[in-house]
């Protein structure tokens, strides 16, 4: 004889005994999120890594080429309300010819301050060993 499939109760969970009962644990659950969204700086990671994903791409497409490989921005270190974002590059060169370009790099990524809502004050430069 055929077994009958297994049926999924799809909206409920098993553990609940009611409709009502799931929609109280459900708003419980949306008052809690933004609290906890701001506990743990959610929001203010998602600008940082917008800000990261911006300072690679002018890293790539600007300044002919010259850091597209070598140098990539990797994250932002705030010290007294000033925060610099961090440059890995592959070697001492490419940290010295990043250096001569480190103003023109700030200028624009703050350019875009408005939209990422993080004012850069520094870039540091790092050799990865």
């Amino acid at each position: 004889m055929p077994q009958e499939p297994y049926r999924f109760n799809v909206g409920a969970s098993p553990r609940l005994k009611s409709q009502k009962e799931y929609t109280q644990n459900v708003s419980k659950l949306v008052d809690v999120l933004p609290e906890l969204s701001r506990q743990l700086r959610l929001d203010d990671k998602a600008k940082e890594v917008s800000v990261i994903a911006l300072a690679n791409h002018f890293l790539k497409t600007d300044f002919d080429g010259r850091f597209s490989v070598a140098a990539k921005a990797s994250h932002i270190v705030q010290k007294r309300n000033q925060k610099t974002l961090v440059i890995a590059v592959r070697n001492g060169l490419i940290a010295s010819e990043l250096n001569f370009y480190k103003e023109a790099l700030l200028t624009q990524l703050n350019h875009y301050s408005a939209q990422t809502e993080i004012q850069l004050h520094g870039l540091s430069v790092k050799v990865q060993g």
